[in-house]
């Protein structure tokens, strides 16, 4: 993949990178129609993303984190859209 410049690399469990590697996952789907971003997960459960701003940067690595508990695609969506609003009205 080469270097990753720029951007910030956190930590999530082995079994949330298997599930945003899965090409069924809605997540970064639906992330990607609120926010312009670039992503690369490992499977050694490193994930790296990068955006136009650290603002995105914050609120990409907040839904990431916290889908993790989610269960629904109606709670992907409002998770998505609550951070979306919070980086719009900033």
């Amino acid at each position: 993949m080469g270097q990753l410049n720029g951007g910030y690399m956190f930590k999530v469990s082995l079994n949330h990178c298997r599930r945003l590697i899965n090409p069924s996952c809605q997540i970064l789907q639906t992330m990607g129609k609120f926010f312009k971003f670039e992503i690369t997960v490992g499977m050694n459960g490193r994930i790296w993303i990068n955006a136009a701003t650290a603002d995105d940067i914050i609120k990409i690595h907040d839904v990431i984190t916290k889908s993790e508990l989610v269960k629904t695609d109606d709670e992907l969506i409002s998770l998505v859209q609550t951070c979306y609003t919070k980086s719009v009205s900033s």
